[in-house]
C-alpha cells in the first residue's frame, strides 16, 4: 500500500484480488449474460477513503505513483466509501495506447510527471465492490451494475462507465469492429454472479492472431563458444521476450540431483541463472510494433463512445 493511503480507512481493506475470467473461443450462445468491452489497459482496483485514494494493480501492487494525475482526479470525482474495479487506459485520437501505459512504469518521478502531462490517463469502471461504505461483493452482478450506474451517472472525464449490453449481437459487433479503438475483447458475466476475488468466474473472448515466429535461446550445455548467423528467406523483426516467470521456470526445469555430465549441466544452469537474473525487469515486454493495430473507420471517437456507438 502507498504510504499516503496506509492509515486511511476504506470500505474494504486493500489489497484484494480482482475477479478474473477464463478464456473462451466465442461468446456464449445460450444462457443469460451481460456483455462488456474488454479494454486494453492496466487492471486496477480503486479504493476511495475519507481523504485518500489507493489504486491497486492486478497483482496487488500500488499504482498511484505512476498515475499522479489520475490519483488526484479520483479523489475529486469519486464519493467517499466506494471501491471500484476497472481499467486504467490512455486514450489517443487513434484509440487506446497500451505502450504509453507501459512507459509510465518508470522509476523516475520527474519522468512520470512529464508523461502524465503529455498523455493523461483515464479510469474505466466496470464493477462496484463497495458503495457508501457498504460492501456489495455478495450482491449479484445485475445489482452491482445498477448501483455502479447510479454512482457514476454524473461521472466526468477522466472517469468513465464501461458500456454493458444483454444483446449478444451487439457484443459480437464490438468484438469484430472496435479492436483498433483499443477493445481487447469482450467479457461475459452472469447477471447472478457475485464478486469472487481471485476466481476465474467470468468469460472472456479475445482477438486471436497467428504469426510465424523464430524462437531463439541460449544453449546451456556446450563445450565451446560458437558463432553463427540465422539465414531466413524474409526480414526478421523482433516481436518480444520471454516473461520473467517463464524464464525462471525454464531455467529450473530438470533440477534433479545428477552426477557426471548431468552435474556439469546443472552447474551450467546455475551459472546461466546468475547471468539471466542480472537482466532483471528487461524481460517480459512485447515490442511496440508487435502490438500495432490497423486503424478503424469508426474507432476514432471518445474513449467509451467508440464502443458504445
Amino acid at each position: 500500500m502507498s504510504t499516503r493511503g496506509a492509515s486511511e480507512l476504506y470500505a474494504i481493506a486493500p489489497p484484494i484480488e480482482p475477479m478474473l475470467a477464463k478464456l473462451a473461443d466465442e461468446l456464449p450462445r445460450a444462457g443469460d449474460y451481460l456483455f462488456e468491452p474488454k479494454w486494453d489497459g492496466f487492471r486496477a482496483l480503486v479504493f476511495r477513503g475519507e481523504r485518500e485514494v489507493f489504486i491497486q494493480s492486478r497483482d496487488s501492487r500500488p499504482l498511484d505513483r505512476y498515475f499522479p494525475e489520475l490519483h488526484e482526479a479520483l479523489i475529486a470525482r469519486l464519493p467517499k466509501g466506494c471501491v471500484l474495479d476497472g481499467e486504467i487506459v490512455i486514450a489517443t485520437p487513434r484509440g487506446l495506447d497500451f505502450d504509453a501505459l507501459q512507459l509510465r512504469l518508470h522509476p523516475a518521478a520527474s519522468r512520470v510527471e512529464k508523461l502524465a502531462r503529455e498523455t493523461p490517463s483515464s479510469f474505466v469502471a466496470f464493477d462496484a465492490l463497495a458503495i457508501g461504505g457498504r460492501t456489495l461483493m455478495a450482491q449479484p452482478q445485475r445489482e452491482r451494475r445498477a448501483a455502479l450506474e447510479k454512482l457514476l451517472s454524473r461521472a466526468a472525464s477522466p472517469v468513465y462507465l464501461t458500456p454493458m449490453t444483454h444483446d449478444r449481437d451487439q457484443a459480437q459487433h464490438w468484438l469484430e469492429h472496435f479492436e483498433g479503438a483499443g477493445l481487447d475483447g469482450v467479457i461475459a458475466k452472469s447477471p447472478e454472479l457475485t464478486y469472487q476475488p481471485g476466481k476465474r468466474a467470468m468469460i472472456k473472448v479475445k482477438h486471436a492472431r497467428t504469426a510465424e515466429c523464430v524462437v531463439a535461446g541460449i544453449p546451456l550445455a556446450q563445450k565451446r563458444k560458437r558463432r553463427g548467423r540465422l539465414a531466413a528467406p524474409w526480414p526478421l523483426r523482433r516481436c518480444g521476450k520471454a516473461a520473467a516467470r517463464r524464464r525462471h521456470e525454464l531455467l529450473h526445469h530438470g533440477d534433479a540431483p545428477a552426477t557426471g555430465e548431468g552435474a556439469r549441466a546443472a552447474a551450467q544452469r546455475r551459472d546461466a541463472r546468475a547471468s539471466m537474473a542480472r537482466l532483471g525487469g528487461r524481460c517480459g515486454r512485447i515490442e511496440p510494433h508487435a502490438r500495432r493495430r490497423e486503424p478503424l473507420e469508426r474507432g476514432q471517437g471518445p474513449l467509451v463512445g467508440a464502443a458504445a456507438s
